[in-house]
């Protein structure tokens, strides 16, 4: 406790006492002075029962006050701000009109005076004459200045709030300030509690800005029955998450334990209901065979299928996946039904997942970026279910995701090699697809010239990597570096990472840079897990904002020798210290991105993990024209279709070892695919001595067979013909390309076409749906 508090603390105190005890005059004097509130020091010394006035001290004190101010505000200078506060109030919230003559009233039944600390207070003389306040007087100020919210500041979301006989609105006003920036546009619901309806009517005298108490996640519950109204609401709601914090400031009574108790009595029920409807469920697939499943999923099929798709509104990318997903479903004559939180105020519910399952009884359940076990426990064991792969995470990547999959759960990756050898994921349930287009909705159709012409450009970029190097690092240490040697090692790669990419070269790999990094400071992780983690959370994420940022910072000094124009998009753009002046805003998945493809004469693609990406697939099948960033992965297909030819016409199996003397073509092809993966450095050229032996082993062996027959999906260079003539490696080529294709217009439309042409017969959601379908049909048959 501070002691300012400690100070309204022994001031609640003795006037508690008053008048019964006295002597506790003495206590409220010496602390109204302390705290600034003169008049009522003035009050208690002049007040004849407490004989005050007939000792010297307090004559002494009254004399110097004689000229202080009294700590009073008259409310008449607060009146224009209450009619216009409470008139938007009631325009907002025009249920609480009720109450509106009780605000009116309130100056006739307190005193407002605010102290030198900068709270204010209520405050009444009772019937016995003693100055008390409407409630016990706090340091408000003191409070707020130290509050931390329970949920952790670098949470991504949080449950609701409750806020319990808040003061002048200041707790509402705090807590909606600190929660009001969180992932992707969430703010969590706030739940205000009054039990006295003129503690709002102080607030709409007092405050200056109302937004919080007019806002749409802001509930009021004012009055005596405000916790009855509380519980009522959440019973009509089942989609709405509760709240898990009950704040409230010191000495309000018995609200918070009335409130959490209520709490209490809606989560056991909700639980009972989540329950039942997870056992009926659970029951119901239990019944099913894998007959049935292999009927279900036959062709030609009875009667449509019934899928589920479980997404989140608070992401970039994934809902827009989901509901192409579920367009395609739709196509296809099938059911779908999109599972997705509410509003940007809540978060999905255990009761409203199980309900959801329990009713609409899915033949399929398909997750991007989740497992079965990922669900908490709410998806039933027996219902087919698909993790589609598009992010290559933490959780994904670990062989506890592959090993929790049973015999009804299936995956869509990429590359299967690494999710079946590294992480254990069934083989036999794997699909290989990279991400898909919708070619509907991103129609190559020239939108009107209303909708392009406000992203007529040049040169654009669409992306959300905005965040500086720097920051992301500073951040980074905060938040997963709290020991000195890993913050040296950071800081290390940090540098090494900068120089390489400024200068010119692709992302560096963490199997090349951790050695380098060891040698360099004598830090390493301290097993293979930590260095694959220290990879997928700071070194490729880091690596890729330098790549981008830095190809992005050619493009800005281009368009600013030429005069050319330049827009960029997404989040954060507008407080980048070098690019911030080509910021755009966000482009709005749908409509508004098509808009900024066709609108834009050079739409780019930077990415340093591979040029096939949602962006490049949805901006082709557009119609627009892109230059794309080269690197590495994009030419895999070359050295390793050199590599395969060679292993075949060698006969070679299983592990193998040879000498690069006897096998050149093998060995070069071999070394040259590594480089291009990360794996080890640019093989030596010249009269350099080759090693005297070389080996692949059979784990390495699949997983180029396995890129093979994937077709290369996802090796830009091997998708599309005409890859060397857009894509660029230096600034001296992105300019060549930008000066080529910008001054002749006529070169771009061909390209253009060709490309998309690639996408509708490779990439659709059309497709996916078909070839993952026809996967589960051939399996259910199988077994």
């Amino acid at each position: 406790m501070t002691v300012r508090s400690q100070e309204y603390a022994l001031l609640n105190e003795a006037l508690a006492a008053l008048p019964a005890q006295p002597d506790a005059v003495h206590q409220a004097v010496l602390s109204f002075a302390r705290i600034g509130l003169y008049g009522p020091v003035r009050d208690l010394i002049t007040d004849a029962r407490w004989g005050l006035l007939r000792r010297d001290e307090y004559r002494a004190l009254l004399k110097r006050l004689e000229h202080a101010p009294t700590g009073r505000i008259e409310w008449s200078s607060l009146t224009r701000r209450f009619e216009n506060n409470s008139r938007r109030l009631l325009t907002a919230r025009p249920h609480l009109a009720a109450w509106e003559q009780n605000w009116r009233k309130l100056p006739e039944r307190a005193a407002l005076y605010r102290s030198l600390d900068g709270n204010h207070h209520l405050l009444m003389r009772g019937e016995d004459g003693v100055p008390h306040g409407r409630a016990p007087l706090l340091d408000v100020r003191g409070v707020l200045d130290g509050l931390k919210l329970p949920h952790g500041a670098h949470a991504h979301t949080c449950p609701p709030y409750a806020l319990c006989d808040d003061r002048f609105g200041a707790l509402l006003s705090r807590v909606f300030d600190l929660t009001r920036r969180m992932l992707h546009g969430f703010a969590p619901r706030l739940y205000a509690l009054e039990h006295d309806e003129e503690a709002l009517g102080a607030a709409l005298y007092l405050l200056e800005d109302i937004e919080p108490l007019c806002h749409e996640r802001v509930e009021l519950l004012i009055g005596p029955d405000c916790v009855e109204r509380l519980q009522a609401l959440l019973d009509a709601a089942p989609e709405r998450d509760l709240p898990r914090h009950v704040l409230g400031f010191p000495a309000t009574g018995d609200l918070q334990a009335r409130v959490l108790a209520a709490v209490e009595n809606l989560t056991a029920r909700r639980a009972a209901a989540a329950t039942s409807h997870m056992g009926a469920a659970r029951q119901w697939y239990a019944n099913h065979t894998t007959l049935y499943w292999s009927e279900r999923f036959a062709r030609p099929r009875r009667e449509p299928l019934r899928v589920l798709g479980l997404t989140s509104r608070f992401t970039t990318v994934l809902q827009y996946a989901m509901r192409d997903l579920r367009a395609a479903f739709e196509r296809r004559g099938h059911r779908f039904h999109t599972l997705i939180e509410p509003t940007d105020h809540d978060l999905l519910t255990p009761l409203e997942v199980t309900r959801t399952i329990n009713e609409f009884r899915p033949d399929l359940v398909i997750a991007i970026d989740h497992t079965r076990a990922g669900q908490n426990g709410l998806i039933p064991d027996r219902v087919p279910f698909v993790c589609w792969v598009q992010d290559l995470l933490p959780h994904l990547m670990t062989p506890r995701a592959g090993e929790s999959m049973n015999d009804l759960e299936f995956f869509i990756a990429p590359e299967l090699h690494q999710f079946v050898t590294t992480y254990r994921y069934p083989a036999e349930r794997g699909l290989a697809w990279t991400l898909a287009t919708d070619a509907a909705l991103y129609s190559a159709d020239p939108l009107p010239e209303i909708d392009l012409a406000p992203h007529r450009c040049d040169v654009s970029y669409v992306s959300n990597q905005s965040q500086t190097p720097e920051a992301f690092v500073a951040d980074y240490l905060a938040r997963s570096m709290n020991h000195d040697k890993g913050r040296v090692l950071c800081e290390w790669l940090w540098r090494r990472i900068e120089s390489q990419v400024r200068g010119g070269a692709s992302p560096p790999s963490a199997t090349l840079l951790l050695p380098e990094a060891r040698e360099a400071t004598g830090i390493a992780p301290s097993d293979a897990a930590a260095a694959d983690l220290l990879s997928r959370t700071f070194i490729h994420p880091l690596s890729e904002l330098i790549f981008r940022q830095s190809t992005l910072e050619w493009v800005a000094a281009y368009c600013e020798q030429t005069g050319r124009t330049l827009r960029l998009y997404g989040l954060g753009w507008e407080s980048h210290p070098r690019l911030g002046r080509y910021a755009c805003g966000v482009a709005r998945n749908g409509v508004m991105l098509r808009a900024v493809y066709q609108a834009s004469r050079v739409n780019l693609q930077v990415i340093g993990s591979g040029a096939v990406h949602q962006r490049l697939l949805d901006g082709l099948a557009a119609g627009g024209f892109f230059l794309i960033r080269s690197c590495p992965l994009d030419h895999l297909h070359e050295p390793v279709t050199a590599l395969l030819d060679e292993v075949d016409r060698l006969g070679l199996s299983g592990d193998a070892t040879f000498s690069p003397s006897d096998h050149p073509v093998l060995a070069a092809a071999l070394a040259t695919t590594r480089y291009l993966r990360g794996l080890a450095p640019l093989p030596p050229g010249g009269d350099s001595k080759p090693p005297d032996v070389m080996r692949i082993t059979s784990d390495e062996l699949a997983y180029y067979r396995d890129l093979a027959s994937s077709g290369y999906r996802r090796v830009a260079g091997a998708v599309f013909a005409d890859y060397a003539s857009v894509s660029f490696s230096s600034r001296e080529e992105l300019r060549a390309r930008l000066d080529r294709y910008l001054e002749c217009p006529q070169s771009r439309a061909p390209v253009a076409a060709r490309m998309r042409e690639v996408v509708l017969q490779r990439f659709t959601y059309d497709s996916l749906i078909d070839a993952l379908l026809d996967k589960l049909a051939r399996h259910f048959r199988t077994d």
